[in-house]
């Protein structure tokens, strides 16, 4: 429903989705048969919309073995955070933690 209202609001040369992404998941991820022991890898997510071309669209994609940290850095990419220096800011959260931290280039276009 969301999805269709924003696809309804026209915004600059195309709609409110086309110029924005929304993203719904679910905090448990892993390879467990159960699927509860809240793993930061295989986490279900739902990214709607285009951010202006930054996405690529109408695909679903398996992101294998990447880390949520991944989609969380591919949305600090487009929104051009930088990371109080002035740079880009290049990963998020813990690093020793030991997940990769590159962005999803899989979703961009």
């Amino acid at each position: 429903e969301l999805m269709k209202k924003l696809d309804n609001v026209p915004d600059g040369n195309g709609t409110l989705l086309d110029n924005s992404i929304s993203v719904l998941g679910s905090e448990y991820g892993g390879n467990s048969s159960a699927g509860n022991d809240h793993s930061a890898k295989n986490v279900p997510y739902l990214i709607g919309g285009g951010g202006g071309g930054f996405l690529k669209t109408n695909q679903m994609m398996d992101a294998k073995d990447s880390s949520h940290t991944q989609l969380l850095g591919t949305l600090l990419e487009y929104f051009g955070l930088d990371d109080g220096s002035g740079e880009k800011t290049k990963g998020f959260g813990n690093r020793a933690r030991g997940l990769s931290y590159a962005s999803l280039a899989g979703l961009k276009k």
